[in-house]
């Protein structure tokens, strides 16, 4: 972690949970970091206070990943603040227990929106300046993709997405990105 001192980071889903643990070992770690969350400002302001105590830069932005136009705003306001970018963590998502006769086609389309679509487009809007810092991206995939959970098909399919598009991405942006889950 000594690589991240003075480097500038971007986590996505980093209010809380992982992706605010995530957040914070950044910071520890001498990086700025930036987050973005879509609903929690109450806790997106709580991570920020916590950041603070670490003498680093600190960005909190409210981002649908699955939205084009507020991704690219996004990724453009980091890089106004920040000057570069050298990491991008993936970490947004949504989690949720549905049986599989009932789950809805909606279900299903929001779960892929934020899971697997979210990722794609934070790492295409970030690609150019990650591979001027030969950068790395990290997508926070999970055992539901590899192992399939009765109630959570959506969820499972989404995440069994995110593994093989790492694997795209890693062939597709080397050798100036690197690309990992």
């Amino acid at each position: 972690m000594d690589g991240l001192k003075k480097k500038s980071v971007l986590i996505t889903g980093g209010a809380r949970r992982i992706g605010r643990h995530i957040a914070l070992a950044m910071a520890r770690a001498g990086a700025d970091v930036a987050f973005t969350y879509l609903s929690s400002e109450r806790q997106a302001h709580q991570t920020l206070v916590d950041l603070a105590g670490h003498g680093r830069r600190t960005l909190a932005l409210r981002c649908d990943v699955s939205d084009q136009d507020s991704v690219q705003a996004t990724v453009k306001e980091v890089l106004y603040e920040f000057g570069k970018l050298y990491v991008l963590v993936n970490n947004a998502a949504l989690f949720e227990s549905v049986d599989f006769e009932q789950m809805t086609p909606a279900q299903w389309d929001r779960m892929f929106a934020s899971n697997a679509r979210g990722p794609f487009l934070v790492s295409q809007a970030a690609a150019k300046a990650l591979r001027r810092r030969r950068g790395r991206i990290i997508n926070i995939g999970s055992l539901g993709g590899v192992r399939p959970w009765a109630e959570h098909a959506h969820y499972c399919a989404s995440k069994a997405a995110v593994t093989m598009l790492t694997e795209v991405m890693a062939k597709a942006l080397a050798p100036r990105i690197a690309v990992n889950c």
